[in-house]
């Protein structure tokens, strides 16, 4: 759960940030599926954590129907 509360938190900072995000966004749609997978996790936390991530991430991929 920690990896994904600090996987969005990234996404935050960078979409705040004028640095290239490029290598950032690459990793982002590396690891999308295991954030989407675990939308469905059984802990609460966890379904969470990755529903904040994917609302994060949206920033920063361009893609507001993510939300």
């Amino acid at each position: 759960m920690a990896a994904f509360n600090l996987f969005g938190k990234i996404a935050i900072m960078a979409s705040e940030s004028t640095m290239n995000a490029s290598g950032l966004i690459e990793n982002y749609y590396f690891h999308i599926i295991s954030v989407l997978l675990h939308l469905s996790d059984e802990k609460e936390a966890v379904r969470s954590a990755c529903h904040q991530t994917l609302e994060n991430i949206s920033i920063i991929i361009k893609a507001p129907d993510l939300k």
